[in-house]
């Protein structure tokens, strides 16, 4: 993402919303491709993953493997909407949205292990994900919106 960040911060400085929505749709769009090429290859990987990481049955690592694709997936589209909230200053909100999801997360943590073990852990990381993830992107909408609507 440091390699998008010139282009963010010229399309904000020339107040093109329309090409900042389209740079950052086509980011989200590169990091599904990202996490689903990643989640492919550890798939087809499993057994492999299975014998030399954890010697345990195919069934958990393979559970394990689909929680870990979506994770990614999460985790490369928060990247991304990361980037653009910082390229518009918005670090002091970001940290407030930061802070609640990892909070969420923990408390999802501690929850999952009880209720579903190892898997538990990865569902509660991806509840924090998935909250981290729609508060950036509606402080993003907002933030973008309030300069669509400033004169250029």
């Amino acid at each position: 993402c440091t390699a998008a960040r010139p282009g963010l911060v010229t399309l904000r400085e020339d107040g093109d919303m329309q090409g900042l929505r389209r740079f950052i749709g086509r980011g989200l769009l590169l990091s599904l491709a990202v996490a689903s090429t990643w989640g492919a290859i550890a798939w087809l990987s499993r057994g492999l993953i299975e014998r030399y990481a954890f010697g345990s049955g195919q069934e958990v690592v393979s559970a394990l493997l689909v929680l870990w694709t979506i994770s990614a997936g999460l985790g490369f589209a928060q990247l991304t909407l990361n980037t653009s909230l910082q390229v518009h200053r918005r670090f002091a909100p970001l940290a407030c949205v930061n802070l609640t999801a990892s909070i969420v997360a923990g408390v999802a943590i501690v929850i999952g292990i009880h209720a579903m073990g190892a898997r538990g852990a990865v569902v509660g990381m991806i509840v924090g994900q998935v909250v981290e993830l729609t508060l950036m992107g509606w402080l993003l909408s907002r933030t973008l919106n309030t300069k669509s609507a400033q004169p250029l």
